[in-house]
Parts: structure tokens; sequence; C-alpha cells
């Protein structure tokens, strides 16, 4: 199927997926755009995206398994050409606004420079990423996520703890470089300053994770 089809029937999936009277026809469609998300033509990975944003506003427990593999993707390309890559930022919002998903999340492969999105200079993105922060941190809080969980999560996979996404803003480094960040995003008087003082609150309740002797088993 040529690419410029590709893309016009996802870019269709996404304009239905606007309303959520089509939320449930569309259900059956979701793997497909999971996968074109990662597609290495750019053009399609971005409409992919999108469609993905629209389609996970309200995620049920019968949906979950079928967005877990886009969480690596979204992790893979949060930057784009030194760019915050917004539409990312957006499905991971979304995706970690589901309890069930963040686990998950948490235990994706981290990527280069995650913290540092939190120093992109435009708005938009700033607010998504303090939000994406503010969330994780939030669902890690309130169900108690700790770095045994994470592990066995990965137990059977590739990646090792000290890659995590868990690791990565709750090690020890991680944790003081996101603390500090999130108090001086703090200092804004708009809701971005707002949830970033969330943020930084919530960071107080999170005990730093240090890699276990289980995970050092692994090595």
């Amino acid at each position: 199927m040529p690419n410029a089809t590709k893309i016009m029937l996802v870019q269709n999936i996404a304009n239905m997926a606007v309303s959520l009277e089509n939320s449930i026809a569309l259900e059956p469609a979701i793997p497909l755009v999971v996968e074109r998300a990662d597609s290495s033509y750019s053009l399609e990975s971005t409409v992919a995206l999108q469609a993905l944003i629209n389609l996970s506003y309200n995620i049920t427990s019968s949906q979950i398994s079928v967005f877990l593999p886009v969480i690596p993707v979204c992790i893979k390309r949060l930057w784009v050409r030194g760019e915050v890559n917004i539409d990312s930022l957006r499905l991971l919002v979304n995706l970690s606004c589901c309890p069930d998903v963040v686990p998950h999340v948490l235990a994706a492969k981290t990527t280069v420079g995650l913290i540092r999105i939190l120093d992109t200079d435009k708005i938009d993105a700033l607010q998504r990423a303090v939000t994406w922060m503010l969330c994780l941190t939030s669902a890690t809080e309130a169900l108690v996520i700790t770095s045994d969980m994470i592990e066995n999560l990965i137990k059977d996979s590739k990646i090792d703890f000290p890659s995590t996404v868990y690791h990565s803003l709750y090690g020890t480094k991680g944790k003081k470089e996101l603390e500090n960040r999130a108090y001086e995003i703090s200092l804004r008087t708009d809701e971005i300053g707002m949830k970033a003082r969330q943020l930084s609150d919530s960071l107080t309740r999170i005990p730093k994770c240090y890699q276990s002797v289980s995970s050092l088993n692994r090595l």
C-alpha cells in the first residue's frame, strides 16, 4: 500500500476519533494505528500519534494491552531534531492518566535527556511535560510503585533497571535533577507553575530508588 494511502487511512481514523461516539467502532483499528506510529516515514508516524491521542482519552481495561506497544515509541520519539515532540508528549499524558498503564510507562526504556524536556522554551510543550511528570509522580505515590514492581515488569525483557524511566526520574541523580527543575518552574505564576509546585510536593514523598541486588545479579 502506498505511503500516501496509509496516511490517508490513519488520518481518517484520527478524524473519526475526535467524536467519542466513534470510540467503540474504532477500537479494532487501534493495533493498526499503534503499528504505524513506529513508521520510518515521519509523516505517517506523526499522523498515527495524532490519531492515538484522540483514541486514548478514555482507555478501557480491555484496551490497555493494545496501547502498551506504543509506549516505547513515544519515549523514543520524545526528541525530534533537537525539539520536544509535542505529539509524543500529548499521548504520554493520556496514557499516564490511566493508573494501570503508569507502571508500564515507568518500566519502559528511557531516552537520553528525559528530564531535559522540562527545559523547553515552548509553553505548550512545557505545560504537557510538567503535566506528564506530575501524572507519573502522583501515580507512583498513590499506587506505591516501587523499584521491585518495576524490576518484576522488566524481568523477561532486555531492559535493565538503570535504563528504565523509573530510574531516570527517581534514581539518586535523576530525582535531584527533577526536584531542582520542578522548583525552578514552580516560581512561575501561571498554571504551569501551579502544577510544578504539585510535582515538587509529590516528589518529597517519593523515596530515591537504588539498584537492587536482584537487578545487579542480572548484569
